[in-house]
């Protein structure tokens, strides 16, 4: 081959190769803000709350008349990270899971064992452990159980399920008194209208710390009454976020902003407690 043919060849060569580098630029270029533009838009979940919640995870402030709590903290984080963003709808718990599974929310917080039927949904990894104990106007003894209780008058949640109590309350050695909040059901026991109330331990901790009559001591039960996770129950067709939920959920939890937002939104005391009164009454 001659100097001249192998210049040519060369030459031929070099543009070739500029012109598909020159290509492959252009596409790059194009292609990622066409993604990134794709990422960012936003992506609006609605998160059903079984109105009017209850603290410390997610309530309604009488004050602001606004949705607070560590989960309304959680979302507003993952907002601020990712283009997940939530709306709220209020509902009730005897159709908050119903409307979960047929798409008029996506999403809400609860755990495997109080659904009727894990059918339709995905989960999330725990939010937090749930621990139940039941709750007294008087002190309980060193040795009670559950077993030894007879007629006992119990302040449950209208339409939440005690998958432990269930037994006693078919066997009628408790009698299930509902009530419609968390305060109801404290305001019931101070009147001693039930016997105990059975609520979670941050439930019992913002209750007892809102209740209007002071000086009132309440007792916890020595031992815990049920433990389940709570989870982010997720519509089936909404999965492909799961994944950003969880990622996310790790960081709030690892980071201690998850306890931080749950100590904000109870109060931080031990039982027995006696509820003061303020210096004005």
């Amino acid at each position: 081959m001659t100097t001249k043919l192998r210049c040519k060849v060369s030459i031929e060569l070099f543009w070739g190769l500029a012109l598909w580098i020159f290509a492959l630029i252009m596409f790059v270029c194009w292609a990622i803000p066409q993604h990134s533009l794709a990422e960012s838009k936003p992506i609006t979940l609605t998160l059903a709350i079984n109105a009017p919640g209850s603290a410390p995870y997610l309530y309604l402030d009488e004050t602001s008349q606004t949705y607070q709590g560590a989960v309304m903290d959680f979302f507003k984080s993952l907002s601020y990270e990712s283009n997940i963003q939530i709306e709220l709808l209020e509902t009730s718990r005897s159709r908050i899971e119903r409307f979960t599974r047929t798409g008029v929310n996506d999403v809400f917080l609860s755990s495997k064992a109080w659904l009727s039927s894990p059918e339709g949904f995905v989960f999330s990894e725990p939010f937090i452990e749930h621990k139940s104990y039941l709750y007294s106007s008087k002190p309980f003894k060193s040795d009670f159980a559950l077993a030894s209780l007879k007629n006992a008058l119990v302040c449950t949640r209208y339409g939440y399920t005690y998958p432990v109590l269930q037994e006693y309350f078919e066997k009628g050695t408790m009698i299930r008194v509902n009530s419609s909040s968390q305060a109801t059901m404290t305001s019931m026991l101070v009147k001693n209208r039930c016997d105990f109330a059975i609520m979670n331990e941050y439930n019992a901790r913002s209750a007892f710390l809102s209740t209007l009559d002071c000086n009132h001591t309440f007792y916890q039960s020595p031992t815990i009454v049920s433990k389940v996770d709570l989870v982010f129950v997720v519509n089936a067709t909404k999965q492909r976020y799961v994944k950003d939920i969880n990622q996310h959920l790790m960081n709030f939890i690892q980071s201690g902003q998850r306890d931080k937002a749950m100590l904000e939104h109870t109060g931080g005391f031990s039982f027995p407690f006696r509820a003061a009164c303020s210096v004005n009454e």
